[in-house]
C-alpha cells in the first residue's frame, strides 16, 4: 500500500529537475560568459516565477479528481510487444538508410564510430557538396522519407523498454538490443550530441517512474547516468580533439550549455517582427518555403536579425529558445507560454503516474527535450522529423485518453 500510495501522491521531479538544470546553466552563463546587461536576467527571473506557477496550479484539482481515476490505471498490453518489434524495426532500417547515404564501406564506419567529432566534420562536408558523396544514396527517397517522419519509433523503443523490459519476451529484447546498438553506431557516425542527447532526456520520465519503485530500480538508473556522462565527455572530448585536457572537455561543456543566454540577452534588445509561426514551426515552415515557394517569414525573426545587428550567429550557435518563439509572439508573451507549458507538463505527468499510461511517459519525454533544451535551441520544431514525432506523441496520448475515460462511463 506504502508503495502505491507514494506513486499517486502530486509528483514535484520534473519541476526540481527543470529548475536545477536551468538555474546551473544560467549560473554558468553568468560565470563564464561575461553578460553584456541584465535583461537576461530580469526576462529569466520573470519566466522562472511563470514556470513554478504554471506547474502548482493544477496540483488542488489534481488532488479532486484522483479518487475516480484509480480503478481506470492502465493494464500491461501485449500489443505492445508487437508495438516495440515494428519500431525496432524502423530503427534498425533508419540507422542503415543513414549509413548507406554516407558511407560505402565498413571500414569507414568502424573509424568514424571511434572518431564522431571528425564524423560531424565529414557529414557536415558532405551535406555542403553532395558530390563528393560516392556512397550508394541508401534505400531511395520514399522510404528514407517514410523513415524520417518515423522518428518517434526511437522514443517508443527507449520508452516502452524501460517500462515494460521484464514483461517483453526473448525476441522483443533481442530487437530492442539491436536497435539501440545501431542507433548508437549511427549517433557516432553522424557525430552530433543531440541524437544521443534527446534520447536521454526523452527517457528521464521512465527513469523517475522506475526510480519510484525499487532500489534495484535506483541502481540501474544510476549505471544508465554515469554512462550517459561519460558518453558526453567522450563525444566532447573528441570533437576539440586529441590534444585536449580534462579541463578543456569540462569547459567546452559548460560552454555549450550556456553560450545560448549571451544571443539571448541581444536578442531582448531588438523590437518584435511577427513571423506568422514561420519561426516556431521553423522544422515544417521551412518545406512550405521549399516547396510551395512561400515568402519565408522567418527571416524577419529574432535569430536572424541578432546576425545582422549583432553578429551573432543564427543557426551555428544557441540563442535559448525564447527568440524562436517571441518572433511569433513577443518576449513579453513568453511568461504566459510558459505558464501555460508548465501548467500542461504538470497535469501529464501526474495524471500518467497515476494511469501508468505508456503513452503518458512518451509524450512527457518529448516535454522534456522541450524544457532542457531551453538554453540551447527550439529542438521539438527545429525539423521536421522532430516535429512529427512530437505531434504524434501528442496524438497518440490523446486517443488512449479517449479511450480510458470512455472505459470510466462503462464502470
Amino acid at each position: 500500500m506504502n508503495e502505491k500510495k507514494k506513486i499517486i501522491n502530486y509528483d514535484y521531479s520534473p519541476l526540481i529537475l527543470i529548475s536545477i538544470y536551468i538555474c546551473l546553466t544560467y549560473a554558468l552563463y553568468l560565470i563564464f560568459q561575461k553578460p553584456s546587461g541584465i535583461l537576461s536576467l530580469i526576462f529569466m527571473s520573470i519566466v522562472g516565477v511563470s514556470v513554478v506557477l504554471g506547474y502548482l496550479t493544477p496540483v488542488k484539482r489534481w488532488h479532486q479528481k484522483k479518487a475516480t481515476m484509480r480503478k481506470n490505471i492502465e493494464k500491461y498490453d501485449y500489443n505492445v510487444n508487437f508495438i516495440v518489434n515494428i519500431c525496432s524495426m524502423i530503427v534498425i532500417l533508419y540507422s542503415i538508410n543513414f549509413l548507406l547515404s554516407y558511407y560505402d564501406s565498413l571500414s569507414d564506419i568502424f573509424y568514424y564510430v571511434q572518431n564522431p567529432g571528425r564524423a560531424y566534420e565529414y557529414i557536415k562536408l558532405l551535406n555542403k557538396n553532395p558530390e563528393l558523396n560516392i556512397s550508394g544514396g541508401g534505400f531511395g527517397s520514399l522510404i528514407s522519407i517514410f523513415l524520417t517522419l518515423s522518428t518517434l519509433s526511437k522514443y517508443i523503443v527507449i520508452s516502452f523498454s524501460i517500462i515494460y523490459w521484464k514483461k517483453f519476451k526473448l525476441y522483443t529484447k533481442i530487437m530492442i538490443f539491436i536497435s539501440i546498438v545501431m542507433y548508437l553506431i549511427y549517433a557516432l557516425c553522424i557525430g552530433s550530441m543531440i541524437t544521443i542527447g534527446s534520447m536521454l532526456i526523452s527517457s528521464i520520465p521512465a527513469l523517475i517512474y522506475m526510480n519510484k519503485l525499487k532500489f534495484k530500480n535506483k541502481l540501474k538508473i544510476l549505471f544508465v547516468v554515469i554512462s550517459a556522462i561519460g558518453g558526453i565527455y567522450f563525444l566532447i572530448s573528441n570533437r576539440i580533439g586529441s590534444g585536449s585536457t580534462f579541463s578543456d572537455s569540462i569547459l567546452t561543456i559548460f560552454f555549450y550549455v550556456s553560450h545560448g543566454y549571451t544571443g539571448l540577452e541581444y536578442a531582448l534588445k531588438l523590437p518584435f517582427e511577427f513571423t506568422y509561426g514561420f519561426s516556431t514551426f521553423r522544422g515544417i515552415s521551412s518545406y512550405l518555403v521549399e516547396i510551395f515557394g512561400l515568402h519565408d517569414f522567418s527571416q524577419g525573426s529574432y535569430l536572424v536579425r541578432n546576425q545582422i545587428q549583432n553578429g551573432w550567429p543564427a543557426l551555428s550557435v544557441w540563442s535559448t529558445v525564447f527568440p524562436w518563439l517571441a518572433s511569433d509572439i513577443s518576449f513579453y508573451s513568453i511568461p504566459i507560454l510558459m505558464f501555460i507549458l508548465a501548467y500542461i507538463l504538470s497535469v501529464t505527468w501526474n495524471n500518467t503516474l497515476l494511469t501508468k499510461s505508456p503513452y503518458g511517459f512518451l509524450l512527457t519525454g518529448q516535454f522534456f527535450i522541450f524544457w532542457f533544451m531551453i538554453p540551447s535551441n527550439n529542438q521539438l520544431f527545429h525539423t521536421l522529423e522532430n516535429s512529427v514525432a512530437f505531434f504524434t506523441a501528442v496524438i497518440l496520448y490523446v486517443f488512449s485518453e479517449i479511450k480510458r475515460k470512455s472505459r470510466e462511463k462503462i464502470d
